[in-house]
């Protein structure tokens, strides 16, 4: 009985690094690392992406802009629109070709876990109201990616206007 107990005390006087992972809260070697990299490399992945689809609705190419929803994905826009779907997004995107421009973003927060990607942050952008006149627009948008095999789409995207904003 005396050995046993030896060992034991032994065992976590040895090995206390390894036991802690078995109490609750308690940490695994190298998951942190593990987590920091996939959530750096789903950033890089999320961003480029989400960058492509900023530069096509710059350019105005809808069709290459659309590309980037999955087919049954959401947009919410500013003017309490709800569409569902690439074809009703594309529809959509279209009647503001030409009205909108200098769209700038910038990222408040990111996580990701899965196969699930959450990007929050800032837009700007000039939109013509009646004629030429400009009129800035100021908000906050969310966008909700979703990775299918190796390639992530945009599920939702929702905007909503600053309450200062015209």
């Amino acid at each position: 009985m005396r050995s046993l107990v030896l060992q034991l005390a032994l065992a976590l006087v040895v090995m206390p690094h390894g036991l802690m992972a078995q109490y609750p809260g308690g940490a695994i070697d190298g998951t942190n690392r593990v987590r920091a990299r996939f959530l750096s490399e789903t950033l890089q992945e999320v961003s480029k992406l989400f960058g492509r689809y900023k530069d096509a609705l710059q350019d105005d190419a809808v069709d290459e802009a659309i590309k980037f929803f999955e087919d049954e994905g959401f947009y919410a826009g500013v003017h309490g629109e709800s569409i569902q779907g690439k074809d009703d997004i594309a529809r959509h995107l279209r009647t503001r070709v030409g009205v909108t421009r200098g769209y700038r973003t910038t990222t408040v927060d990111f996580v990701a876990s899965g196969a699930m990607a959450y990007l929050y942050g800032r837009f700007s952008r000039l939109v013509t109201d009646i004629g030429t006149i400009e009129v800035p627009e100021r908000g906050s948008f969310v966008a909700l990616f979703y990775r299918a095999g190796r390639d992530w789409r945009i599920r939702s995207y929702v905007e909503r206007l600053d309450a200062d904003s015209p």
